[in-house]
């Protein structure tokens, strides 16, 4: 049958999930590519990432801390698991449910309050924030410590999805809780299920931070 390549970076789960049903008609299939062709074409001469500094969003204005709102969405990780699958943690792709989580504000977009990144959240209290360690200062640093968010640079996400791959997580272990899995949002990129191992690793469920953060406080 056909063959298409496509850089999963740049598809969301949703979109190349229902790709590949359309694709069955014509006896094709997607192949996520390692390289994007055009990333090659660009070589050195692409431009660098933007990463501006970021900025801590005062308590008076968030209205909630952040070690608040992540037991709030470790509670809700927990509410998910049931007999057939054991939630273990979440990996957060969408910029503002991220800003909003950690109340933190940049300006790598023009218009938008938020900063490249991607995090990592457990149902523990292991929490990772993948960011351009540019943006970080001593204040920043002590502030998600004091959190209980550790940071490690921006593209150790994709080692950092292998390495849960590589222990396997209990996902499949017959002698450990069975069927733990990690859950992603339908808008997050396939190139990060397909680091986590595929979908019968993950569960595609609408972001508890999503959900969160359009329930206003009184601030």
């Amino acid at each position: 049958g056909l063959r298409i390549g496509i850089d999963p970076t740049v598809f969301t789960v949703k979109d190349s999930n229902d790709l590949s049903e359309k694709l069955k008609e014509y006896s094709a299939q997607l192949i996520s590519l390692k390289d994007n062709l055009i990333d090659i074409q660009w070589a050195t001469s692409r431009p660098a990432r933007p990463h501006h500094p970021i900025k801590i969003l005062d308590l008076k204005y968030a209205g909630q801390s952040t070690s608040q709102k992540l037991d709030n969405i470790r509670d809700r990780l927990k509410s998910l698991s049931n007999s057939r699958q054991k939630l273990i943690g979440i990996v957060v792709s969408a910029l503002d449910e991220i800003a909003w989580c950690l109340n933190l504000r940049g300006s790598d977009i023009v218009y938008n309050p938020v900063f490249f990144s991607y995090l990592w959240i457990d149902v523990q209290d292991h929490v990772i924030l993948f960011v351009t360690e540019e943006q970080l200062n001593p204040t920043l640093n002590k502030y998600l410590a004091e959190n209980g968010v550790q940071t490690r640079p921006y593209d150790s996400i994709w080692a950092y999805l292998h390495e849960l791959n590589d222990r396997k997580l209990n996902f499949s272990s017959p002698s450990a809780v069975p069927y733990s899995k990690v859950l992603i949002s339908p808008s997050t990129s396939l190139a990060i299920e397909n680091h986590l191992g595929g979908e019968s690793n993950t569960v595609h469920l609408r972001s508890p931070l999503q959900d969160r953060k359009a329930i206003k406080n009184a601030t």
